[in-house]
């Protein structure tokens, strides 16, 4: 499912609210939607461990 901006920027400001230490996304892909959560968290809270799991190979998310 492709969120569009305004659907993603209301998810983004939900967990700005919250203070996450770690973050755990299941069907990262290539790994866009995760990175940008993960440094968007970062803003707020040190983020201390991110997962990203999915059932394809991501070079993009692996350098990351």
């Amino acid at each position: 499912m492709l969120a569009i901006p305004n659907q993603f920027s209301k998810y983004l400001v939900k967990l700005s609210q919250y203070t996450i230490h770690s973050y755990f996304g299941i069907g990262v892909r290539h790994g866009g939607t995760f990175i940008i959560t993960i440094e968007y968290l970062n803003r707020f809270n040190q983020i201390k461990k991110a997962i990203g799991v999915d059932i394809d190979y991501s070079t993009g998310l692996k350098q990351y």
